[in-house]
């Protein structure tokens, strides 16, 4: 009984994602800018960050400079943070679609609005450290 109902939940999040990025363009279009960005984040930290002993920049603030620091790896949670919340946002999309339109759209656009933001915080980042 409960692999029938995961079946049927799958099969209507897949018609829901069939109709929506799809059919919507604007949307699909919106998202897939977010990811590209995300990935191209990925990417400059990947060529650009090489492992090392040292601590890193993490956070620089015009007000108090430097005021957090750490290991390599830790420049990943930026990207990962951007990740996390460009599939929240997808799927809260799925769930706003039907009934609330402008409220996919908007999550859609400030999406693709914050992983632009990501991807300047984490190229500045970058070009701190080296």
């Amino acid at each position: 009984m409960p692999l029938t109902r995961l079946s049927l939940w799958s099969h209507g999040i897949k018609a829901r994602l069939n109709l929506i990025f799809l059919q919507d363009r604007l949307l699909l279009l919106l998202f897939l800018f977010a990811l590209v960005l995300n990935c191209v984040l990925y990417l400059v930290l990947y060529l650009l960050v090489k492992p090392s002993a040292d601590p890193l920049v993490l956070h620089y603030s015009v007000y108090f400079g430097i005021d957090l620091i750490g290991s390599w790896y830790s420049l990943y949670l930026t990207p990962a943070v951007g990740t996390f919340l460009w599939l929240v946002n997808v799927v809260l999309a799925l769930v706003f679609y039907q009934e609330q339109r402008l409220a996919a759209y908007l999550l859609g656009g400030v999406t693709a609005l914050m992983t632009a933001l990501l991807l300047l915080g984490g190229s500045l980042l970058v070009w701190i450290n080296l």
